[in-house]
């Protein structure tokens, strides 16, 4: 159970000419001014259409968002959590993660690749104290 003052700071992604960065709806300008011991990832977005019909730019900004855009926001919060050797991290995927479905492929994908990042994390992490 995780106990003491909660604030949440919300982000959305930005492209500019760096490449893609997070922009914050509050004070904050970096996760670096924040003492984290929960980060919920719940980023994504999904289409229908035949794997085929679906150039690879739409499905590289898929993965963008549903998979390094989680990738991104855990790199962020762990140097603190590492660091106070303590620490929730809940990845929100799907159950096309889990079980592909037709016609949604790249999306499976996307939450595929999420669920493996989760479980590959999860040993080494528990050293950290992080869940």
């Amino acid at each position: 159970m995780i106990k003491g003052v909660f604030q949440t700071i919300s982000c959305r992604w930005a492209e500019d000419k760096f490449g893609i960065t997070l922009k914050f709806t509050q004070e904050q300008r970096s996760f670096t001014d924040c003492t984290f011991c929960l980060s919920v990832n719940n980023a994504g977005y999904s289409f229908f259409s035949a794997v085929e019909c679906v150039p690879i730019s739409m499905a590289q900004d898929m993965f963008n968002v549903n998979f390094f855009g989680t990738l991104r926001l855990i790199k962020a919060v762990l140097p603190s959590m590492k660091a106070r050797q303590s620490g929730h991290i809940i990845n929100h995927s799907s159950v096309g993660g889990i079980v592909g479905i037709p016609f949604v492929d790249i999306y499976c994908a996307s939450k595929f690749a999420v669920e493996g990042l989760s479980e590959s994390m999860a040993p080494l992490l528990r050293q950290f104290d992080i869940r």
